[in-house]
């Protein structure tokens, strides 16, 4: 009997790590930086950002807006 009991505790341990190591993610996204528009105050991610000619971010739907 116990060595079943300790057998099933040993296979529940296999189990439980297992399985955290299954939850671990394998690559973490970058996370990207958010600006906000000048104009309409809309967060935007830095790379799709426009810089005015005073340094404002904006939109692409206000780039071409003149300060």
């Amino acid at each position: 009997m116990f060595k079943w009991l300790l057998l099933a505790g040993f296979l529940g341990l296999l189990f439980y790590f297992w399985r955290q190591k299954q939850r671990i993610p394998k690559n973490h996204p970058e996370v990207e930086s958010l600006v906000r528009c000048s104009v309409c105050g809309r967060h935007i991610s830095v790379h799709s950002a426009m810089l005015s000619a005073k340094g404002h971010y904006r939109c692409t739907l206000h780039a071409g807006d003149p300060d």
